[in-house]
């Protein structure tokens, strides 16, 4: 779909699913930005980027966000974070 669309100067959301190298390259070819989810399925990417957000190095500012919800009889705890240097 990312072939047909024109991303220049907007913000690409997708779930989980779709954080991909290919996706991720694909919208920085057509000078788009992106804001991925991310889970604990993709192991490697998931604990570099935990190990990042607990080390942070200097200058950088970090704003996180948080909500926790009942949904299907379960609770969901989602965080986001946003990091600006």
């Amino acid at each position: 779909m990312l072939d047909n669309l024109n991303v220049k100067g907007k913000t690409v959301t997708v779930d989980a699913m779709h954080c991909q190298k290919e996706t991720c390259r694909k919208i920085v070819e057509r000078e788009g930005d992106y804001l991925f989810g991310l889970k604990g399925n993709q192991e490697t990417l998931h604990d570099d980027v935990t190990l990042f957000f607990e080390n942070t190095p200097s200058g950088f500012d970090i704003e996180t966000f948080a909500t926790l919800e009942k949904n299907g009889g379960r609770l969901e705890y989602r965080r986001c974070r946003k990091l600006t240097q």
